[in-house]
Parts: structure tokens; C-alpha cells; sequence
């Protein structure tokens, strides 16, 4: 692998035409597509090695190929086109303080782990033993009896699958993807600043929770450096392309809700409630967020930057936010109040948000996600609503802006079965709507809020959501509609 060329240039740049995309989808090949992975899993390697502070020009002496590193072996069990990668794809030898592979996965595995599903036939018939495979391996950081991105000779899809006592079930029972579509997925995610890989002189023994400058840097959303074994990558709460992308989704949702409601551009319509606010407000202004003890974040710029709409409701049920509605968040009370010990403050813990409230109350976080649960447990009678989950600032894979719909009514109580998350399983409860039940691509997490924002601005566009002089009409229960055969795919 030549590393020679522009200097400035990214070695992600030169892979952009290889990206998985609508427009740029995997091709249709018996096998993997060799050339395409390779060039994909090279350029994310080297994209980390020259971010760590390493000259590009030292890494093919310092790293191999996996068949030069580890040698032919027992080769042949690998399909033609697993060999044909395995003999360009690159690795250097394993060191705690070396460049990994990426921030999921710390690189291609060893000859001796490849194979660790190989010989599992209460999960494979024994004439597939060679079927499936551990191509990367993750970190122990992520689970005690920890796994990787296994692929499938068979149908050359791979999922990642962290821990390997978790469910691990052949595609399409799970929503396995071609290995070029789970690099451009990682690549997205270090293009978004989502993932980064940091730079050796980034200091590795800052304190951890109570160090003053790492908490400012946690305000600023600077990227620091996780207790862990990724070197040289770690992830972000949030980015400035996530916060500003779902300030243009919402945006688009706001102008088209007031479009169907027949608003002209200066604010006038026969039949509308006014709420008094100019369109060029922000959401909340900043001192009644401080007040509400909304954390500087992802939340708080939200508030601040996004464009006050003329309507009331924004989804079925749900209510744009307003100052007073801000100002009750039942989680963070909850918190406060449970706390066993309010002399330390947890500026990297962040609580359950109330965006978008409905009049509905919900009696109990029993049988909900397990975010709730903890100091948030003991909260009783609630507003039902879209909040942004939880999120610990510190832990490995952080989301901040994921949001959760909780509804004030169970999907399993009803015997339809269509409501689904995005993996095609069964959304049950009351909080799993819009998720994404297994993620082929990375560890779960919520939904983030730009894509339950983006639902929004699709169902009033198609005229699937009606509208009225307050904004999208129908109120909460419009969305048991989810659980129906004719509408379960609106959401």
C-alpha cells in the first residue's frame, strides 16, 4: 500500500467515491467485494495512524498485510474473496499504546480467534463449521465476554455483536450488512466528528469525573480522552454536524407544518392561535434553561438556536416546548432528590430531558428502557412525551442527542404486532417506537433526534398527520395507529 502523495490530503478523501450510499450502493457480487473493503479498511487505519501524530510515510514499513503478519495457514477455509482481502488489508502488532484499527473495533483478528464461532454447532449445522467468523475483534472495554464485526461466508454480510453471549442470529432474522456498508458507516461517523482520533500529545491521565479543565471541555464539546484501550479514537456526546443538521430538519418540519396550516409569510391566517413569539426567536432563552438546570450541551443549543414556531404541537399530542414546560423536568428532580451523595456533582451524567411534552401522564418507568432506571426509578406520574435519553458523558459510546418517545400506553397490550423498530422486530412497550432494536453498525443507542424530526417533517409533507389551526393535529392517540397494518410504516 503506497502511502506516498499529497500531503495535506486525507486518506478518507481518497475513498469518498467508495462510500456506500443511496446513489453508491454495494454491488451485487458472489463474494466480498475485495477491492472496495480494502481500500475503505486502509484509508480508516491510516486516517487514525497520521492523526495520532505518526508520518504517513511510516506506515507500511510498520505495518503488514494480515497474511504477511500471520502467514497462510490453514488459508483455504476462507472464501476466495475473504483470502483476496485478507492479503492487502493491514495490521501492525498489537501494543496499548499503538494506533488500533478504529473506535469500535481495535483490528482484524488473530488466526487463533478468527474462527471462534466456527465450532459452534448448537448454532450452525456442523457441514457449515466454516461459515461464520470473527474478522475483527473488538475491546474488552465493551463487554466482559467480548466479540467483534462477524461476517458470514455465506452471505458475506457482517454485524457487529460486542458481546458474544448476546444473540447472534443469521440474516434476515438480524440486519446483517455488506462489510463495505459498516466501514462507510465508521467513516460517516469520524467525517461527522462523531469519531475522532486523537493526537498522542492529547493528555492520557486527565482526571476523571472531578477535573475542573476536563469539564470545561465537556461544556465546549472539546474531544477528550476516555478511560480505555482505543488509542488513538474516542467518541464525542454530540457534534456540531449533528447539532446543526437537526436544526435544518426542524427547521424544514416547522415550515411545512406552517405551510399546511396556510400561514403567510408575515405570521397572518384566518382561524390560528398566536403564541405571541416571532419566528426568528429561539425555543427557550438561555436563563430559563439555566433555571430548568438544562446542562450546556447538546439540549441547551437546541433550545437556544431553534426557530419558535406559530403552532403549539409539533407531532400528534406532542407540545413544541415552552418556558413553563421546560422548567418541570420530572427526571432531573427525580435525580436531585435520589442523589446518595449531592456533594460530589456529576457534571458528565446527564438526565432525561422532557423535549416535547403531551397532557398524558405515565405511572411508572417499569418495563422501560434501562436508562430509567437507577435514581429515575422512583419517579412516579410523569408527562408522557419525546425526551432525550440519558446520557453519560464518560462512558464509551455516548449520545446525546438520542431521543425516546414514551408513550402513556403499552404496544404489547395490543395484539397486532406491527409496530416495529427499524430492525423489523417488534417495538413492545412504550418507549420502543422509532428505535433501532439491533444496530448492525455500533452499540445500541437511541434514536437520534434529527431522524424522529425527519419522520415528522415526512408524515406532514405526505398528508399522512392532518393539521389544524394549533399544528399537527390527532393528539397522543394517533399513535397507536403505529400498531396497525395499513400504518405501522409511517413510523
Amino acid at each position: 500500500m503506497s502511502t506516498q502523495g499529497d500531503a495535506d490530503a486525507s486518506p478518507l478523501d481518497a475513498v469518498v467515491n467508495l462510500l456506500v450510499t443511496p446513489e453508491n450502493p454495494p454491488r451485487d457480487i458472489d463474494g466480498m467485494d475485495s477491492e472496495r473493503c480494502i481500500a475503505l479498511h486502509n484509508a480508516i487505519f491510516l486516517h487514525g495512524w497520521i492523526s495520532s501524530g505518526r508520518a504517513a510515510e511510516d506506515f507500511d514499513a510498520q505495518s503488514q498485510t494480515w497474511f504477511g503478519f500471520y502467514g497462510e495457514g490453514d488459508s483455504e477455509r476462507f472464501h476466495p474473496s475473504l483470502r483476496a482481502f485478507l492479503h492487502e488489508a493491514r495490521v501492525v502488532l498489537y501494543d496499548y499504546n499503538a494506533p488500533k484499527f478504529s473506535f469500535h473495533v481495535l483490528g482484524l483478528q488473530c488466526p487463533a480467534d478468527l474462527g471462534m464461532w466456527i465450532n459452534s454447532p448448537d448454532r450452525w449445522d456442523e457441514e457449515d463449521s466454516d461459515r461464520i467468523l470473527t474478522l475483527y475483534a473488538t475491546y474488552p472495554t465493551f463487554a466482559s465476554k467480548y466479540d467483534g464485526l462477524v461476517y458470514d461466508q455465506h452471505t458475506h454480510r457482517a454485524i457487529i455483536h460486542f458481546d458474544i453471549t448476546d444473540d447472534l442470529l443469521l440474516y434476515p432474522e438480524q440486519p446483517w450488512q455488506k462489510l463495505e456498508s459498516v466501514l462507510s458507516v465508521w467513516i460517516e461517523m469520524i467525517q461527522r466528528e462523531k469519531v475522532v482520533a486523537l493526537h498522542d500529545d492529547v493528555d492520557r491521565d486527565q482526571g476523571w469525573p472531578h477535573d475542573a479543565e476536563r469539564d470545561l471541555a465537556m461544556k465546549l464539546n472539546r474531544h477528550y480522552r476516555l478511560e480505555g484501550e482505543q488509542t488513538p479514537w474516542t467518541m464525542a456526546p454530540w457534534s456540531a454536524i449533528d447539532l446543526e443538521q437537526t436544526l435544518e430538519v426542524w427547521q424544514m418540519a416547522v415550515e411545512m407544518i406552517e405551510q399546511k396550516m396556510g400561514l403567510n409569510d408575515d405570521g397572518s391566517t384566518q382561524d390560528i392561535t398566536s403564541n405571541n413569539s416571532k419566528p426568528d426567536d429561539g425555543l427557550i432563552h438561555a436563563v430559563a434553561l439555566d433555571l430548568a438546570e438544562i446542562p450546556d450541551g447538546f439540549a441547551h443549543k437546541f433550545l437556544r438556536r431553534a426557530r419558535r414556531p406559530r403552532f403549539t404541537f409539533i407531532a400528534p399530542g406532542l407540545r413544541c416546548p415552552s418556558v413553563e414546560d421546560i422548567a418541570i423536568q420530572p427526571f432531573i428532580e427525580s435525580r436531585q432528590q435520589n442523589s446518595e451523595d449531592l456533594t460530589h456533582p456529576e457534571p458528565e451524567k446527564v438526565s432525561p430531558i422532557l423535549l416535547f411534552r403531551s397532557d398524558a401522564t405515565v405511572s411508572s418507568t417499569e418495563g422501560m428502557n434501562g436508562w430509567y432506571q437507577g435514581p429515575y426509578a422512583q419517579t412516579r406520574d410523569f408527562p408522557s412525551g419525546l425526551y432525550l435519553d440519558p446520557c453519560n458523558r464518560g462512558h464509551d459510546m455516548p449520545f446525546e442527542d438520542g431521543c425516546r418517545l414514551i408513550l402513556p400506553f403499552e404496544f404489547d397490550l395490543f395484539e397486532a404486532g406491527w409496530a416495529k423498530q427499524s430492525d423489523g422486530s417488534r417495538a413492545e412497550g412504550r418507549d420502543n417506537l422509532y428505535q433501532s432494536g439491533k444496530n448492525p453498525y455500533n452499540y445500541p443507542h437511541a434514536v437520534q433526534l434529527q431522524a424522529f424530526l425527519e419522520n415528522v417533517y415526512l408524515n406532514v409533507r405526505s398528508g399522512y398527520w392532518n393539521v389544524d389551526a394549533h399544528g399537527v393535529a390527532g393528539g397522543v392517540e394517533k399513535w397507536k395507529e403505529a400498531d396497525s397494518q395499513d400504518h405501522w410504516a409511517q413510523y
